[in-house]
């Protein structure tokens, strides 16, 4: 059984796409749980009217931010296993039954990353720049079940992984907590408690998730405000001294150089100059440490 978390907090047509395609799985073993937090228009008549059992709605009473709600889903999931859908995200009809089989056929493994199929704000198809680097970095087939260190450095090289389709045991997952201290890099750091704590991925071909890429999401709107590369430079230096205390001399000097993230600030610089010359400083500052 999968318990599905989503974090409500979005445009509601979306959310409500995403409900459907959790229904429309073909198999049977999975749970769905909306957890919103407060959004301004009201969607739970939508829930009441789906009449289904396997779906339950809960709204906070205060607005909990993005970092403490995905906790609660965390602390109300108690399944077998556990996903953190994104509220504009859709799963493909397989994803249940893949997943499932996945952890039936490697009983040692904590985590699945599954194909991902990138679509924009219409539902079109696309493929951005930072998707075609995230597909460069992914591993090939034949290392399909990573952990240790070979897992920590390649995540450090960059981020390849698209959290809102990973899917966790969730007996590994209630060991950990999301850190208070992140609100966009609240994922990468949970996952790499995960993996310093003995957890190991398996990445599966089969596409079963649809992603959705827009302009408009908190990890896009925190470039130019300095929140995210402030976040990185924090979860670098905190995992290079991770890695030297493990002994994983490889992965500490991929946390030290972070060259993926360093090239991203620059990369952005030009829309920067366009968009909020005031931003221009603390990219360069990222980009030279």
């Amino acid at each position: 059984m999968i318990d599905i978390m989503i974090p409500f907090w979005g445009e509601p047509e979306y959310l409500y796409r995403a409900v459907r395609s959790v229904q429309n799985q073909t198999s049977e073993s999975w749970r769905l749980t909306v957890v919103d937090d407060g959004y301004p228009e009201d969607v739970k008549p939508f829930f009441h009217n789906l009449n289904d059992r396997r779906i339950s709605y809960m709204r906070n009473s205060t607005n909990l931010g993005i970092t403490k709600n995905f906790q609660r889903c965390l602390d109300l999931t108690f399944a077998d296993y556990t996903v953190f859908m994104g509220c504009d995200d859709e799963l493909l009809p397989g994803y249940v039954e893949k997943i499932e089989k996945c952890f039936t056929r490697n009983p040692g493994i904590d985590m699945v990353q599954p194909g991902v199929e990138i679509i924009d704000e219409h539902d079109v198809n696309h493929s951005p720049l930072v998707d075609g680097i995230k597909k460069l970095l992914r591993p090939r087939r034949g290392t399909s079940d990573l952990h240790g260190e070979s897992l920590a450095k390649s995540l450090l090289r960059g981020n390849w992984l698209y959290w809102p389709s990973l899917c966790f045991r969730t007996a590994s997952l209630k060991l950990v907590r999301f850190p208070e201290n992140y609100s966009v890099l609240l994922d990468l750091s949970l996952i790499f408690d995960l993996i310093c704590s003995g957890s190991r991925l398996e990445v599966i071909q089969d596409v079963v998730f649809r992603y959705r890429r827009h302009g408009e999401s908190l990890s896009s709107s925190t470039l130019f405000d300095g929140v995210r590369f402030e976040e990185e430079t924090n979860f670098f230096k905190t995992q290079a001294a991770r890695m030297r205390d493990l002994g994983w001399r490889g992965a500490e000097r991929e946390a030290r150089l972070h060259l993926t993230s360093r090239a991203h600030s620059v990369m952005i610089l030009p829309a920067a100059l366009r968009r909020d010359p005031h931003a221009v400083s603390w990219l360069v500052k990222h980009a030279l440490t």
